[in-house]
């Protein structure tokens, strides 16, 4: 397929989708700056990302027996490791 480039963002647009991406980009011309100044803002955040989620929510499933389930729950802040080696 054929490509153009957008004169406004300088992007390789397909040309049968040109008409529509054009009337999208003139709709607000703030847009751009305003999608601009959000990246900027939210570059440094400190919102995790999704990997770092799901490893944030494994590590406190771990400890927190009593909301999430265990065969053998553990006290508040008890890790696995450390009731097993209580054990053996």
């Amino acid at each position: 397929s054929e490509m153009a480039i957008d004169p406004i963002s300088g992007k390789q647009v397909p040309i049968s989708e040109i008409d529509e991406h054009m009337r999208i980009s003139l709709l607000d011309p703030r847009w751009r700056e305003q999608k601009e100044a959000l990246a900027e803002r939210t570059k440094d955040s400190n919102v995790a990302a999704g990997a770092e989620i799901g490893a944030n929510i494994a590590r406190f499933a771990e400890r927190r027996t009593d909301i999430f389930g265990d065969d053998d729950e553990l006290g508040i802040g008890e890790r696995p490791s450390a009731r097993d080696a209580a054990k053996g």
